[in-house]
């Protein structure tokens, strides 16, 4: 099924963000979503925690740090979704 939302998440050494992160999405959208990691090349666990705890997540390694909006403009080069949302790494969704 195509997604309806298209979540970019761009990631530099975030490790200790990335599983509240990807919780809070998880959590609180409940339409058809995709998840997207956009990597600017980390150099901690970061990936590695990813795989193994949401494997469903789509990483997309870069050779370097391109940088905040680069990476969010490669995360939406492979964006399926009619819709897309940006989110830090260390960003947590909640209700009002």
């Amino acid at each position: 099924m195509k997604p309806l939302l298209s979540v970019i998440i761009v990631n530099f050494n975030g490790e200790k963000f990335l599983v509240n992160c990807v919780n809070s999405v998880k959590k609180y959208i409940d339409c058809p979503h995709e998840i997207i990691i956009a990597d600017n090349a980390s150099s901690d666990n970061s990936l590695a925690l990813i795989k193994n705890k949401f494997p469903f997540v789509h990483i997309i390694k870069n050779k370097t740090n391109v940088g905040f909006a680069a990476g969010n403009n490669i995360g939406v080069k492979f964006a399926r979704g009619d819709l897309i949302l940006l989110l830090n790494n260390d960003t947590q969704l909640a209700t009002p």
